[in-house]
């Protein structure tokens, strides 16, 4: 499974201090902590910091590049700043996300043809997925896309959601049974979307981790500082 570490992340205060200063050395320690972890690459993400967020990521992915010599994941709402970063990268990033609700340029194709990996999630004008067949529909038309544009199916990861359903593992059968049965693409989530507002985090997170392994899952997001997650992540990555 490949494990993408979540806390260069501008939600977070400390995070976002660090980012709207200038704190390089924080950010650069931060980011090689992660990967002390075993993480694959971290997720970089300035959104919190609205009008400063392209700025932000174009001054400090490249550090972050230098400073680790590893892949990031550029996170950002905005597909034009993640084109514009994603162009910038010495080392070939992963882009999280596009969507299907606006066309794709044709200059993404080029991006992932020459060693780029993009993120496609579902969702279009406010509305997400509930049903394993609605995950289905968007899939295919997800795929079809992907076959139109000439963009290679193994380096484009789908998001199928991850809602904060706690530790009700029923409220999210329409995704666990999608991840079964869906393997034309890669899959990835954000795995602390679930616990989000839950007194137990880290519990809910480990409870969805395994479940959401088990069926097949490709890829998460996960937080590198939680031990037992990691020992499960690796264990799913062995």
């Amino acid at each position: 499974m490949f494990l993408i570490g979540q806390t260069l992340n501008s939600s977070d205060p400390n995070v976002r201090t660090a980012m709207a200063s200038g704190d390089l050395d924080w950010l650069r320690a931060t980011a090689a902590r992660q990967y002390e972890t075993g993480v694959d690459a971290i997720d970089v993400n300035a959104g919190a910091l609205a009008e400063h967020e392209a700025e932000i990521m174009r001054w400090l992915v490249p550090h972050l590049e230098t400073a680790t010599g590893r892949p990031l994941s550029i996170d950002s709402a905005d597909a034009d700043l993640l084109l514009q970063v994603g162009r910038s990268c010495r080392l070939s990033p992963l882009l999280n996300s596009f969507s299907l609700e606006h066309p794709w340029p044709q200059e993404l194709a080029q991006l992932v043809r020459d060693g780029c990996a993009i993120v496609c999630q579902m969702r279009r004008r406010g509305w997400l997925p509930s049903s394993c067949d609605e995950r289905l529909r968007y899939a295919e038309q997800c795929l079809e896309r992907l076959a139109a544009m000439k963009i290679p199916a193994e380096r484009v990861y789908l998001d199928p959601v991850l809602l904060p359903w706690g530790d009700d593992l029923s409220a999210g059968r329409g995704l666990l049974d999608f991840i079964e049965r869906f393997d034309a693409l890669p899959t990835l989530v954000g795995l602390s979307n679930v616990s989000f507002g839950h007194a137990h985090r880290c519990r809910v997170n480990g409870l969805w981790f395994t479940a959401l392994r088990d069926r097949g899952l490709s890829a998460a997001i996960v937080d590198p500082f939680d031990p037992a997650l990691m020992i499960a992540a690796r264990g799913a990555s062995s």
